[in-house]
């Protein structure tokens, strides 16, 4: 539910253009009193794993310099799950490509083809 709601926000703040420094600021300020209200001296500790998280993830990081970073809701999610957030992204795995059916096939059974791969296993 979250993730949605997320997405909606980013989707539409986008599509306005480049967020203002005025609107950037206000934002800013909300987050600021609301993470205070409701975690009070202990915001900042719910901060740092959140900043962790972002940085580990250069195409989120972009986003949220545009400013999005700074709204109120990403904020106040980023900072409820803390906890929860995985700080390393996966490693992909290798799905595609002749060296993942090589991988399969030595798991099917030697001698198997390429044509035969496809078709079996």
């Amino acid at each position: 539910m979250q993730a949605a709601k997320l997405h909606s926000l980013m989707v539409a703040t986008l599509r306005k253009g480049p967020i203002d420094a005025a609107t950037h600021n206000e934002w800013r300020s909300q987050s600021m009193t609301s993470l205070r209200e409701k975690y009070g001296d202990a915001y900042e500790a719910k901060l740092e794993p959140a900043a962790e998280f972002v940085r580990n993830r250069p195409g989120l990081a972009t986003i949220m310099r545009s400013g999005l970073g700074s709204h109120p809701d990403v904020v106040m999610v980023l900072a409820a799950n803390a906890h929860n957030l995985r700080m390393k992204p996966r490693a992909r795995k290798v799905t595609r490509g002749w060296s993942a059916q090589r991988t399969v096939l030595r798991h099917c059974g030697a001698g198997v083809g390429e044509r035969h791969f496809l078709e079996f296993c």
